[in-house]
């Protein structure tokens, strides 16, 4: 039991306890709001969940009125209105941080480049290596990045994001593109769980050539992934020419 609780302790040094104790577990719950905030945007980069984003949600909104963070309370509630029922905006916020949003990023990035798309807009669990939880946002940023000409830095790209990359001969940058889905494992059936705002629609038309090296895939994996990807890649460039 401790000394303040007995009452052996000045009330001074006992409000000074409380509030070093309050500043502590609000840091705390700051950072569980930061990374579960990067996965509540990695998963709404994926269609089949948008349930266990809303439930999510629901727990961010807590947090989020909890510390007094109005704008990542502002956040959830555009993407889910019926949640402003149960936490009103007439609070006063003692934070004027703003949320990262991925699709703000995507946003600029189309539009202007990824050199020019604000880096705070990419949660910092993104940018971090070995964090499964929101691989999903970091392969569709990564794809993104490539297309509109991030370099590569090591296992990085110049937008701070970690990429893996298939072996092979590439000459633009749909076809680095194709190679990092290769790399990635990132398929069709990844490609139809995208919202329809980064998800374009597979052409026939443009395809290009990809040459995967040998030494490192087997003959069956050679003639079906370049052609498969090539028609995911070409798309992707015809949405960044489409918003850009």
């Amino acid at each position: 039991m401790s000394l303040d609780v007995l009452g052996f302790l000045p009330r001074s040094h006992s409000d000074a306890t409380q509030s070093l104790q309050k500043s502590f577990y609000s840091e705390v719950l700051m950072e569980c709001l930061d990374s579960l905030h990067a996965v509540y945007e990695s998963l709404k980069l994926d269609i089949l969940r948008k349930r266990d984003l809303e439930l999510l949600a629901v727990l961010l909104c807590n947090i989020a009125n909890f510390l007094g963070e109005e704008s990542y309370l502002d956040h959830y509630v555009r993407d889910f209105p019926g949640l402003s029922k149960k936490f009103g905006m007439d609070m006063t916020s003692c934070s004027r941080k703003i949320p990262p949003s991925l699709f703000r990023w995507l946003e600029n990035c189309l539009q202007h480049g990824s050199s020019v798309a604000n880096i705070d807009d990419l949660p910092s669990l993104i940018c971090k290596d070995g964090s499964p939880v929101v691989s999903w946002a970091r392969k569709i940023v990564s794809f993104y990045s490539l297309l509109s000409g991030a370099k590569r830095i090591g296992k990085k790209l110049s937008t701070g994001v970690y990429c893996n990359i298939a072996m092979g001969s590439h000459c633009t940058h749909e076809e680095l593109t194709v190679l990092a889905m290769v790399g990635e494992n990132f398929g069709l059936q990844q490609l139809d769980s995208l919202p329809s705002a980064v998800n374009p629609s597979a052409s026939d038309q443009d395809l290009q050539q990809v040459n995967l090296d040998p030494n490192l895939r087997n003959i069956q994996e050679i003639k079906s992934w370049p052609e498969f990807h090539n028609a995911v890649a070409a798309p992707f460039r015809g949405k960044c020419l489409e918003l850009g």
